[in-house]
């Protein structure tokens, strides 16, 4: 029987969940505890992990992505304590334009 997620989406799910919890728990860098990641992509083959997060104060999402390309280590080692897998994929974090462009065509509709 073929399973309906795979293995990459189940991961991506799971370490959004535990990156999560550990921002708004254990991290005391501020700009990180103020962000929120909003998907967790997993290549295929399982080597990569991009990671997508958001800001409430866009001005900050710069800072904030190279705050959490320094802590990749910390992120890393996060996935190794809670779950089983041979190879640790390289982490990218960038971040998610989406609620700014959301915002910025609902302002257009506004001044129609």
């Amino acid at each position: 029987m073929k399973r309906s997620f795979s293995r990459s989406d189940r991961l991506s799910s799971e370490i959004k969940k535990i990156f999560n919890a550990h921002l708004r728990g254990t991290v005391q860098n501020p700009i990180l505890k103020e962000s929120s990641i909003t998907e967790v992509l997993v290549s295929k083959d399982l080597a990569i992990l991009t990671v997508y997060f958001t800001l409430d104060r866009v001005t900050q999402a710069i800072e904030a992505e190279k705050e959490f390309n320094r802590s990749k280590g910390y992120f890393k080692e996060l996935i190794a304590k809670n779950l089983r897998m041979r190879r640790i994929p390289d982490i990218k974090f960038l971040y998610d334009k989406q609620r700014e462009q959301a915002d910025r065509i609902t302002d257009l509709l506004n001044n129609l």
